[in-house]
């Protein structure tokens, strides 16, 4: 070693520098070997294992941030010590994460983790300087070096502690002398030993020198540099402790002195009180006797008093006795309940049946009926005394169709969820415009929520094309319609029992619906004629005819706008009284695991009310474990910078950065999420606002599953008036549902360290950031990692500087979000392509091998040669997948004209097979024997009674079952009058299997357009259903002993999911179905006892399955095989119970 290096060596300011922050800790003396280093190596990436209460650590971070180098800072560690380190409390964690917050923000991260779940955040040899300083026994050092060896650099050096440590189970020296025999070293004996190794191979000229040392004298010359500089400032830091124990020992024995006089003052005080007490009771004794007599009749009274209350006692013990008894009858009703499960299951699986087919019928009746006018002949008399729609002074009937029955003249039942009258308008030209509708309509029983009139134009009756009517007033409604051209028909949907006599619609001029557009106007804005006048005035001549036509517009359709019935669902269900509130704190306030939450809001220029509203829906939680990271994008309206300003001084958990250049949303949200140093980051958009029970029913579902890294929730819309309407009630994580829509949104929980992981928001996604985010955070994350909670927790507002406002606006973010999601496909290597799909949603395309999969289309028959060769004919005609088969199972045909059409077929098609099964019908049989004569790579099982409507349906099929992680496939299944017959199966308590969307329109969008998206569901029906042979076979096929006829399908969905893979239900796959016309009804006699039998065996299997069927809402009602509303939801609300309890006890 020359004399040259000899001087660089000390040659470094850092030497000589004094820490900032300084712990009890062994680590002390090497504090300058930890600031040299730092200078000297400049490293690129520090990782410290074990970080305690940070000396160390901080002493890296403070030559960092002190030399102005580019170098990450990452210190490790669970903070709960060990039995060397000792165990402490949650305190330390918290005293270090504050100061490395104030110090160190910009070049430390503080990972809360074991060493071996954080060492997959870092890409090998990318560690530069690793020091090891976690539980010191042999076994574990040794563990945490080998495993964390292939982060290590080129130029990267390892830290040992302790090495000259021989007691306590202590073995990092073990660990040091295998080292040194490995690799360079270099070691101080002082402060307990510490040692340095030379992992890499690139190194500073000082550093090699110091390895590679052969002059004893300065070898030893140079430990004693760092040995003494470190003993400086062990003494110092000893001196000081010493200083604040004398001054602390010095303030406690001043404060004893005074105390000790002012109790010597006060005993004086007392023995003077003493003598003047002792005369004071003489004289109330001689009192006391005299008030003996008082005394004695104030007995007499209480001792009445006393009667009285045994009295009161006796009737309340009797009225005890009485409650127990009626408690131990409601026991023995619960018991009646549990063991009536099964019938009533079965009861309510029959009267939906029998309900189906009724409405078949009267569906079929209808479709036979041409225009109802009332001068049409030929009509019976009970449809000569139905309610009539007069349109322009002509008269059409009123139908009911759906779930109403007559009760009396003019007086209607609701018997089912969706009742609702249609009247087809075929031969009245309907000019497009506002009309004035007028209804006379009175409740008799209930209340008659939110009625709404549905208009078909060619696409059938959808939730688009629908005007929600306002309440009844008086025992009518009215309100302003808007027609479009070509209407055909009309669609009433009233509610509850009620009467109904006149139904009129006239046609309005211009200026009356001006009239009654600004008179609502008004109303909406509580001001007077003039006052309305003069702001529509000043809007035309600031902002021209536009905005008055958008203003006028808005206060036309406000009402049109609120759902009755779900304002009156959140009144009954989802509104939280201060009790209750106060219930929810308590609740948050036991959590075992209180997790800080990281709300991230970008701010630009909102208005300012909004403003408040979503700062303080943060500030009225309940749960207050949280901190609010909000990033000003340099709003231009200086009056948002000085409400902010204000909030942050009204609580100290509000942090600001007040961005100097417009970014945009994800620049924006990237610098608030810089302030964050939660557990998890929550997103808030600056007008939107959370729900009281948010951050509580979050920090709740992570208590019950600690591995969540991604939690999501139910959500609505606001309105600038605060009305909440359009709810999105929202499925389990449905990852396929995920890739046709972003159903994560709102509100987005993310595990902070998996969001700094994949690299927070891409600006170049602007506008579907958020499902960026979450496309590339699932892609670290299995099922169990991502919860849903079933809860409306957040309220997007919807205003024209909304995203909720209008989709039409959107354009742009729906193409970032199809880049996103090519993005994703293309990073996971899908075989996948993604496109745009109808209302502003995506598909995915999954693409099949050169050489597509064998696949085997089983159709079960016998007879009914007419509906059969319907549907092999539409299969061999209408499918462009080349590589299959049909399988013909017959099941002991005995019509000749299907034995011929059977033979003529399997001679002219080399891909047809007739295969006889000679035993008694049974379905899951004739299936699985099917199945078993195949040597396909894929199973479709195909009714007979199907038709086949788009070509590319199997191709569809087939490219989704050949998915890894995909079982059953489903398809979209039509009655032959284009109403929808299957579109996913949906369990509910005590019912194995209910079609969603039964009978709805067939461009029909559905539930937030679920019916144009692909999907998971629990199950799907064998009616038209593709899997993988070998998944088939996995699975055990079709029960043949338990579910002969029915519910087969339903077990087998069941099965697949229970081994762990997910099914799916596409709408690309389409077919018409005529529904079981080759086989029996279940409801006639010995078949009944049959499927009794299927029923009872299903509910003892899955009850547990059945009840929680996690495609299904539990706020969503189970009885309208559509998506309405639970009246109650099928939650319980743990706040309400326990409010009520209450109540019980106080009463």
């Amino acid at each position: 070693m020359d004399k040259e290096t000899n001087n660089k060596i000390f040659n470094y300011d850092s030497l000589f520098w004094s820490p900032n922050y300084v712990a009890t800790s062994a680590w002390i003396e090497h504090i300058p070997f930890g600031f040299w280093i730092i200078e000297v190596l400049r490293p690129r990436v520090v990782v410290e294992l074990g970080v305690h209460n940070g000396t160390s650590y901080f002493s890296f971070c403070q030559a960092v941030k002190t030399l102005g180098i580019d170098t990450a800072c990452y210190g490790i560690d669970m903070w709960k010590g060990d039995e060397h380190a000792g165990f402490y409390g949650e305190e330390v964690f918290e005293s270090v994460a504050k100061y490395n917050s104030r110090e160190f923000s910009r070049v430390s991260t503080l990972i809360r983790s074991t060493f071996d779940e954080a060492k997959e955040y870092f890409i090998d040899q990318t560690i530069d300087l690793l020091h090891i300083d976690g539980l010191h026994a042999y076994e574990a050092a040794k563990h945490d070096f080998e495993n964390w060896l292939p982060k290590i650099s080129e130029k990267g050096f390892v830290i040992l502690h302790d090495i000259n440590v021989r007691e306590k189970n202590f073995g990092v020296f073990r660990l040091w002398e295998e080292l040194k025999q490995k690799y360079r070293h270099f070691q101080f004996d002082f402060g307990y030993g510490l040692g340095i190794v030379a992992v890499g191979q690139i190194m500073p000229e000082e550093l090699k020198a110091l390895l590679e040392h052969n002059d004893e004298a300065f070898y030893r010359f140079l430990r004693n540099i760092f040995s003494e500089r470190g003993r400086f400032l062990k003494a110092n830091f000893d001196n000081d402790q010493i200083s604040n124990l004398q001054d602390a020992n010095l303030i406690t024995l001043t404060a004893a002195n005074a105390q000790l006089a002012e109790e010597n003052k006060n005993l004086a005080l007392a023995n003077s009180h003493l003598h003047q007490g002792n005369k004071v009771f003489e004289s109330q004794l001689a009192q006391t006797y005299k008030l003996g007599s008082t005394y004695r009749q104030l007995l007499q009274k209480y001792e009445a008093e006393i009667v009285d209350l045994q009295t009161s006692f006796t009737e309340a013990t009797n009225e005890l006795a009485s409650l127990k008894k009626e408690n131990a009858q409601f026991k023995k009703y619960i018991d009646w309940y549990k063991h009536t499960y099964e019938f009533r299951s079965l009861l309510g699986v029959l009267k939906e049946k029998i309900k189906q087919k009724l409405k078949k019928k009267a569906s079929n009746s209808l479709g036979d009926q041409h225009t109802p006018q009332e001068k049409s002949v030929g009509r019976s008399s009970s449809i000569s005394n139905a309610p009539r729609l007069i349109i322009d002074n002509t008269g059409y009937y009123l139908n009911p169709v759906n779930g109403i029955e007559t009760s009396g003249k003019e007086i209607y039942l609701a018997t089912g969820a969706d009742p609702f009258f249609v009247v087809d308008i075929l031969d009245k030209q309907l000019p497009s415009g506002w009309y004035w509708l007028s209804i006379e309509i009175r409740e008799q029983s209930g209340m008659l929520l939110s009625p709404k009139l549905y208009y078909d134009i060619g696409n059938g009756f959808n939730e688009r094309d629908v005007w929600n009517l306002p309440k009844a007033t008086h025992g009518k409604i009215e309100s302003l319609v808007k027609f479009p051209k070509n209407i055909i028909r009309l669609r009433f949907d009233p509610s509850t029992a009620f009467a109904l006599s006149n139904f009129h619609v006239r046609k309005m001029n211009r200026v009356k619906v001006f009239q009654i557009a600004v008179s609502r106007f008004r109303k909406h804005q509580a001001i007077s004629n003039l006052q309305a006048v003069y702001k529509l005035a000043k809007s035309f001549f600031t902002k021209g005819i536009g905005e008055v036509k958008n203003t006028l517009w808005n206060a036309i359709i406000i009402n049109q706008q609120t759902d009755e019935r779900y304002l009156s669902w959140c009144k009954l269900y989802d509104t939280i009284s201060n009790d209750q509130f106060d219930v929810i704190r308590s609740l948050s306030n036991e959590l075992s695991y209180r997790p800080l939450f990281s709300i991230v809001m970008p701010v630009y220029n909102v208005p300012i009310n909004y403003l408040k509203k979503a700062i303080d829906s943060v500030l009225n939680q309940a749960y207050e474990n949280w901190e609010f990271c909000i990033a000003d994008d340099k709003s231009t309206d200086e009056d948002v910078k000085s409400v902010l300003k204000q909030y942050q001084l009204k609580d100290p958990r509000i942090k600001i950065v007040f961005r100097e250049t417009n970014g945009g949303i994800s620049h924006a949200s990237n610098s608030a999420l810089e302030l964050a140093t939660g557990d998890y980051m929550v997103l808030l958009d600056h007008d939107d606002e959370l729900v009281p029970h948010s951050l509580y029913l979050i920090a709740k579902a992570i208590n019950e599953n600690r591995k969540l890294q991604l939690i999501y929730s139910d959500e609505d819309k606001i309105d600038k008036f605060g009305n909440r309407y359009e709810p999105y009630f929202k499925t389990d994580w449905n990852k396929d549902l995920f890739y046709g829509q972003n159903m994560i949104n709102h509100l987005g929980v993310y595990k902070l360290s998996l969001v700094r992981k994949v690299g927070g928001f891409r600006p170049e996604f602007e506008g579907s950031q958020d499902y960026d985010l979450a496309l590339r955070c699932i892609e670290h994350l299995s099922s169990n990692e991502i919860c849903h909670v079933p809860h409306v927790l957040y309220h997007w507002r919807a205003i024209k500087s909304s995203a909720a406002y209008s989709i039409a606006d959107k354009g742009a973010f729906i193409d970032a979000g199809l880049r996103a999601l090519k993005d994703h496909l293309t990073r996971t290597g899908q075989h996948a392509v993604a496109v745009r799909n109808i209302h502003s949603s995506y598909r995915v395309k999954w693409l099949l091998p050169k050489k597509k999969p064998r696949v085997s289309i089983i159709i079960p028959t016998k007879d009914k040669v007419d509906v059969l060769s319907k549907c092999v004919n539409s299969v061999l005609q209408k499918t462009d997948y080349e590589n299959f088969e049909i399988l013909i199972i017959d099941n002991k045909s005995e019509d000749p004209r299907t034995l011929e059409y059977l033979r003529v077929l399997q001679d002219r098609y080399k891909q047809v097979k007739v295969l006889n099964y000679k035993y008694e019908f049974n379905f899951s049989a004739i299936v699985n024997y099917g199945v078993c004569q195949s040597n396909a790579n894929v199973i479709v099982l195909l009714n007979n009674d199907t038709e086949v409507i788009n070509e590319d349906w199997l191709t569809e099929m087939v490219s989704q079952c050949m998915r890894n992680e995909i079982g059953v496939v489903g398809a979209k299944l039509y009655y032959p009058n284009g109403q929808i017959q299957h579109a996913g199966v949906f369990l509910y308590e005590g019912h194995p299997g209910n079609h969603i969307y039964l009978r709805k329109e067939k461009n029909d969008p559905g539930y937030f357009n679920k019916l144009n998206l692909v999907q998971n569901y629990s199950v799907v029906t064998a009616a038209c259903l593709a899997i993988r042979r070998e998944l088939y076979i996995k699975a055990g096929g079709f029960d043949e002993e338990n579910l002969k006829v029915a519910y087969n399908d339903v077990d087998f969905c069941l099965k697949v999911r229970h081994l762990g893979y997910e099914n799916l239900w596409t709408p690309f796959a389409q077919m018409i179905h005529h529904e079981s016309l080759s086989r029996g009804n279940d409801l006639d006699g010995a078949n009944f006892a049959r499927f009794k039998k299927e029923h009872g065996y299903m509910l003892a299997k899955w009850k547990e399955t059945i009840d929680h069927d996690p495609f299904f809402n539990p706020n969503l009602g189970h009885d309208t095989h559509t998506t309405q509303f639970s009246f109650p939801p099928r939650l319980k609300y743990e706040w309400q119970e326990l409010v009520h309890r209450h109540d019980i006890k106080t009463q």
